[in-house]
């Protein structure tokens, strides 16, 4: 079994109404600043459903990719959108829905083949699957 792990980090200061912060993404020199404002409202920057978008966005065009060249009908383009819902219910919020939407452009392959491969690639896509995930909490508290 192989396993990669990847890790990304967000730094919080303050109150959620006027704190900020920044993630980190990966193994990149990428810091992206963060607040309920870029969240809730139109600030620029972005915020963690937006990340969680991207990350769906480009598994699933990989994904995409992988199944059709398997098929022996490689994609020439591939551009995945997602959108993901955040929603405020009785219990507080939360994503009840994501939308994914791609158009590719592939040679050699009819609709109903490219309906099927399109499954198959989310349905094998890790980020996909992350929306079904047990996530695992470890909580430390850090002394002062």
């Amino acid at each position: 079994m192989v396993t990669i792990r990847r890790t990304s980090t967000a730094h919080w200061e303050g109150d959620l109404e006027t704190g900020s912060g920044h993630i980190g993404v990966g193994r990149t020199d990428l810091d992206l600043p963060f607040s309920l404002k870029t969240r809730m409202g139109g600030e620029p920057s972005t915020n963690p459903e937006e990340l969680l978008a991207s990350a769906l966005s480009g598994c699933y065009s990989m994904s995409l990719a992988n199944e059709l060249a398997g098929n022996g009908t490689p994609a020439t383009r591939i551009t995945s959108t997602s959108t993901v819902h955040l929603v405020q219910g009785p219990d507080g919020f939360g994503i009840p829905t994501v939308d994914l939407e791609v158009a590719a452009q592939v040679d050699g392959v009819d609709d109903d083949a490219f309906q099927r491969i399109a499954t198959t690639a989310h349905e094998g896509c890790p980020v996909s699957r992350l929306f079904r995930a047990d996530v695992r909490l470890t909580a430390r508290l850090v002394a002062p």
